[in-house]
């Protein structure tokens, strides 16, 4: 039986092979961290598996256990890969891990926020996308469509991860009315 989703953590994705010897280079999604321990999991498509890493080389190498060659470790290649939440730092007080935030309610900044009937909802934080040079958070709205936030200081005004809550101050247009 696999550990719940909730137990492990996206950290970065493999590149292409290194070596003869199933080694693969690593891709980290943020900072990298000292010691991200030597089990981890891939996933890539429907598959997932846990490996054994062996040595963490310069540049963001990893040597594999189950993988014994650049053949097998190709089949790996762009797949994510995740370390159990249990062995990330915790973080700071006033810091996050975007992912204790996805699900969260969206809602859009007033100047009335302690009137709870001047709130409007704007949608659900689904995710994030990576693949642009600023952050972008992912909301689907009540009518099913999908608007990207840059998730910077100017548009995200509040983050509570107790009422599991996203306040928002969008520019004009960048949700649907």
């Amino acid at each position: 039986m696999s550990e719940p989703a909730e137990n492990w953590i996206r950290i970065g994705k493999l590149g292409r092979p290194h070596g003869f010897r199933g080694g693969l280079k690593f891709i980290p999604y943020g900072e990298m961290f000292p010691e991200v321990g030597n089990v981890l999991k891939l996933e890539l498509g429907n598959r997932s598996c846990v490996i054994h890493v062996d040595a963490v080389k310069g540049g963001g190498r990893f040597e594999v256990k189950e993988l014994s060659d650049r053949t097998q470790a190709s089949e790996w290649t762009n797949a994510h890969v995740l370390i159990e939440r249990s062995h990330m730092p915790a973080p700071n007080d006033d810091e996050y891990y975007l992912v204790d935030i996805i699900g969260a309610a969206v809602i859009r900044y007033t100047t009335e926020q302690s009137d709870l009937d001047a709130l409007v909802k704007l949608g659900t934080l689904e995710g994030f996308e990576t693949h642009t040079p600023q952050l972008l958070g992912r909301v689907r709205t009540a009518s099913k469509k999908i608007v990207l936030v840059p998730w910077v200081s100017a548009i995200v005004i509040n983050i509570d991860l107790e009422s599991h809550t996203v306040v928002l101050d969008p520019p004009v247009g960048l949700f649907p009315e």
